[in-house]
This record gives C-alpha cells, sequence and structure tokens, in this order.
C-alpha cells in the first residue's frame, strides 16, 4: 500500500506546472528582482508596454498612494495619474520603447485613494523578462520639496511687492553683478527692469568711485556691520546722481 501511494505521488510530480498570469514572468530570476525591488525605499512599478496595466508595484508606492497591491495589480497606471499628465506618461513610454531620448526625471502628478494628490520624479526603462519586454519605472516622491517651493515663491513674491513699495532704492548684488533691484533702484538710474539686472555693478558708479565700493563691500564681508557711503553713480544716459549707499 506504500508503494502505491509513492507511486502516485511520483506520477503527480512529475506533471508540468500549471501556468500563471500570461501578462507576468514566472521565472526565478523575475522572482529574484522583485524580492530586490520589494525592499527599495523608492517606489517601483512594472507594466505591461502593450496597455500599461500594472504587473508588479512594491510596498513602499503602495503606502505612498494609500492603495493595497491587489488594488493595484492589473489596473492600468495611468488611472493613478491625474487627467492632465496622462498624454505626458504615454508619450514618454512610448519613446523609451522606441529608445528614443527622452527628459531623465519626468516630473507627475498621482491620485492617493484618499483624494490627495502626490508628487513624484518617474524614471521608466524598457526591462526584459524571458524574453518579453516591460516598462520599469522608479518613483521619487517629492511633495514636500514642490510645497516647500511653493511656499518659498509665494514668501518671495509678497517680500517683492513690500520693497517694490519702499521709497528707496534696493538691489541685491552676487560676484559684482545685480541680481536683484526693486522699480525705485531701476528708475534711479534711468533702466527698466529686465534691463538693469545682471548687470556689473560698477558700470552704475563713476570711474573715480569704484574702489570706494569695493572697500565698502570688503568692510561689510568682514565684520557684518552697517556701512554707509556717499559716492557718485552713472545713470543709462551717462549723467551723474549723488548717491548715499547703505550695506
Amino acid at each position: 500500500m506504500a508503494k502505491k501511494d509513492l507511486g502516485k505521488r511520483n506520477r503527480g510530480s512529475s506533471k508540468a506546472p500549471k501556468k500563471g498570469n500570461p501578462d507576468s514572468p514566472q521565472s526565478s530570476a523575475y522572482s529574484a528582482s522583485l524580492k530586490l525591488m520589494e525592499n527599495k525605499h523608492y517606489g517601483v512599478i512594472i507594466m505591461d508596454p502593450r496597455n500599461l496595466k500594472i504587473i508588479f508595484v512594491n510596498s513602499k508606492l503602495c503606502q505612498a498612494l494609500g492603495y493595497s497591491k491587489t488594488d493595484l495589480i492589473g489596473r492600468r497606471a495611468t488611472s493613478l495619474i491625474v487627467p492632465e499628465d496622462r498624454k505626458r506618461i504615454l508619450e514618454t513610454a512610448r519613446a523609451r520603447l522606441e529608445g528614443k531620448p527622452v527628459k531623465t526625471g519626468n516630473r507627475y502628478t498621482a491620485l492617493k485613494k484618499n483624494g490627495g494628490r502626490l508628487v513624484f520624479d518617474a524614471y521608466t526603462n524598457p526591462v526584459q523578462y524571458e524574453g518579453k519586454r516591460y516598462l520599469q519605472t522608479i518613483t521619487n516622491d517629492i511633495t514636500q520639496q514642490v510645497e516647500l517651493e511653493q511656499e518659498l515663491r509665494e514668501s518671495e513674491e509678497k517680500y517683492r511687492a513690500v520693497v517694490d513699495n519702499i521709497a528707496d532704492g534696493i538691489a541685491v548684488c552676487l560676484n559684482g553683478r545685480l541680481v536683484y533691484a526693486n522699480r525705485v533702484f531701476s528708475r534711479i538710474f534711468g533702466y527698466w527692469l529686465d534691463e538693469i539686472e545682471g548687470i556689473q555693478i560698477t558700470k552704475l558708479i563713476a570711474k573715480g568711485y569704484k574702489k570706494l565700493l569695493t572697500g565698502l563691500q570688503k568692510k561689510v564681508w568682514e565684520s557684518s556691520k552697517r556701512r554707509k557711503l556717499e559716492i557718485i553713480g552713472l545713470k543709462k544716459d551717462d549723467s551723474q546722481i549723488i548717491l548715499n549707499l547703505r550695506a
């Protein structure tokens, strides 16, 4: 009886394994790759290039979006992207499959399960398993960075609005060039704002006073104390004006 049972087991073990999802590779090499990608600190997603259906997504991306793996496997990746970005993501996928150059690190906005949004940089490349091509995308969540950038822009706009309404001319100089000037400063010298930004500061100072300005800058850097200086400036039309500088 024992021999009969053993024979049944042997015959059973010789049967061909059942086929899994035909869209997903089944090799041990693929399984090993998935184990590596599962534990990455960034999001990883693998898609069928024919329809961009998701065949693998790691836990990092699931957590970021608020979905389970079951929610995402078999779903089109484009359904997770805001409508205004879907055309770009399709164009990028097509270009990568055709071997055409694309911009590194495309930025997209994803839709989270709770209705929120997530901004990420995506790096997409074609990969091959068992002779089939797939698209693999690595994602880096930059939502917090984008929010900080927006806050900084808003802060700069508020600062510029305040500075533009001050009666004095205000300018910021970096490496000898003006990187910012308010409207009053540009009017004093007879320039438009877009003309004066980027100009060499020495171009606005009369010849005999350029060394004085350099000395003032040096003292400010060395002591961090506010300094005052009266010099002669040059307007756009080469006429001279008396300037009281505070730096």
